[in-house]
């Protein structure tokens, strides 16, 4: 598994505490029936989920370089939502970062941007939807303002409003956020 491999996680999980799930197979936890979806990104068996709980359907989506097809079909099934902004194009492409990282970032298996996040909210966003967190944002060549801002300007382009269509928040980088109750 990719998190066995992943040298930043200090503490390994013990052998009882682990199950492999395949992507795209549903498994149930209790009242949760979660899906695992394959994201495009350049490191080991990167996941994103859908989570089913009482017929609300929560989705969480990061680390992906680019939107598939897959990813779509789980934004249209949403009523909550995490998805990755990661960076401003403009400043990653200006910013201090080398040109090899730079292509990684902005590659189809690195992360996505705020404008295309944006895109795939508008696109496959559906009436079912009530609340996105922007989340993955980088400290370095994103902020939380510009983030939320580029997101909502892109919807708008598209007919959707912010606040009215659904609600948009971004998620701190470093610090927990308040608890949010999906009904």
């Amino acid at each position: 598994s990719g998190i066995g491999k992943n040298f930043c996680v200090k503490r390994k999980i013990t052998p009882e505490n682990k199950k492999c799930v395949e992507k795209d197979e549903s498994f149930c936890l209790g009242n949760f029936r979660i899906t695992p979806l394959d994201v495009p990104h350049d490191s080991t068996d990167n996941v994103g989920y859908k989570i089913e709980c009482d017929g609300v359907v929560f989705c969480i989506i990061t680390d992906a370089g680019h939107v598939t097809e897959k990813m779509e079909q789980y934004i249209g099934q949403a009523n909550y939502l995490v998805i990755e902004s990661n960076y401003d194009e403009e400043m990653l492409r200006n910013g201090t970062y080398p040109k090899y990282l730079k292509d990684r970032i902005s590659g189809g298996n690195g992360h996505l941007c705020n404008s295309e996040c944006g895109k795939a909210l508008a696109e496959h966003a559906t009436d079912e939807l009530r609340h996105v967190w922007l989340c993955h944002l980088s400290g370095e060549n994103n902020h939380p303002i510009l983030a939320q801002k580029t997101v909502e300007q892109v919807l708008r382009s598209y007919g959707l409003i912010a606040g009215k269509d659904f609600e948009l928040d971004v998620l701190r980088r470093s610090t927990p956020s308040e608890m949010f109750e999906l009904i």
